[in-house]
């Protein structure tokens, strides 16, 4: 079945076909409680990590956010990390008194309670919010509220993200070489091959724009790639016969995640499925250096199965 056919049948399907199967002609008191309907949502954990990693090891060798995506995985929080390096190592910020491990330096918390702790869940708010900020060409963070409620200032920003960049080479090395390709060719590819025409902006005289197109190039290729792996996990899906047969379909892409509907007996398999797909998805033939990373969960609404 080629996709179009999928994707023009999808709406008949589900109000058709699927609605006859699983919801039993109207249901009532006598319907299978086994067919009863159920979300079923698979999403993307951390995919622009997992892009931006990628492009750092093809293109530099550095691994550093690769292995980073490995490990949130295994539950380490990248963000903890960063925060407790960028202002424990670089910049030595100590625990305020009355904290649990105050008077030593935040990196002293560790990454496993830093961001239920007090002082460190601010810290790690903070950097993740630079993190990012960073990704979408944002340089500025001196309105950024600190532990006490006021904007941390011009300084501590600029150190701030000088720091989480030491820290993280690879993106302070991805800002130079977007700045470089987008000066020479004028645009920007996504790891599948799609193209960001920035030539207005860079044959401009206007300076502003210049800096416009590095903005956009800095994150055109980790948002095009992750629009390019939804996309073909949500053909791969939709053209899955056995997820169909299920009694299974696509309801609604949003951002990074699939949300699927069908019977609640089917679901177990219909959730193996879905994982298989999306984790088998590629940028228009380019698969991630690393395995995609993928949860599942199921209820009878959006917030039950997320």
């Amino acid at each position: 079945m080629s996709h179009e056919h999928l994707l023009g049948t999808l709406a008949s399907d589900v109000g058709h076909h699927w609605g006859a199967r699983v919801l039993g002609l109207g249901g009532g008191d006598g319907a299978d409680v086994s067919l009863s309907p159920t979300l079923l949502v698979a999403d993307y954990s951390s995919l622009e990590l997992g892009v931006q990693g990628d492009f750092c090891a093809r293109l530099f060798g550095d691994e550093q956010l690769l292995d980073a995506y490995i490990a949130q995985a295994r539950g380490v929080d990248m963000h903890s990390n960063h925060a407790r390096e960028v202002f424990g190592r670089w910049l030595g910020w100590r625990v305020p008194a009355g904290l649990p491990f105050e008077g030593l330096t935040v990196d002293a918390i560790p990454v496993e309670e830093f961001k239920d702790h007090k002082f460190g869940k601010v810290l790690r708010s903070l950097i993740k919010t630079v993190w990012y900020g960073l990704a979408y060409g944002k340089f500025d963070f001196s309105t950024l509220k600190g532990a006490d409620g006021k904007p941390i200032g011009k300084d501590t920003s600029t150190r701030m993200r000088g720091a989480l960049l030491d820290a993280v080479p690879g993106m302070k090395s991805w800002f130079r070489w977007v700045e470089r390709f987008v000066d020479k060719h004028h645009g920007i590819y996504s790891l599948g091959g799609r193209w960001c025409d920035l030539s207005l902006e860079m044959e401009s005289p206007d300076e502003w724009l210049h800096k416009r197109a590095y903005r956009r190039g800095y994150n055109f290729p980790n948002q095009a790639t992750g629009a390019e792996i939804i996309g073909d996990a949500m053909v791969r899906v939709m053209a899955c016969a056995e997820f169909r047969a299920l009694g299974y379909r696509v309801c609604l892409q949003v951002h990074d995640e699939l949300v699927t509907r069908g019977p609640l007996v089917h679901v177990v398999r219909a959730g193996e499925l879905l994982a298989g797909h999306m984790r088998a998805a590629t940028a228009n033939g380019t698969r991630l250096l690393v395995p995609l990373q993928v949860s599942v969960g199921h209820g009878s609404n959006y917030f039950e199965a997320k």
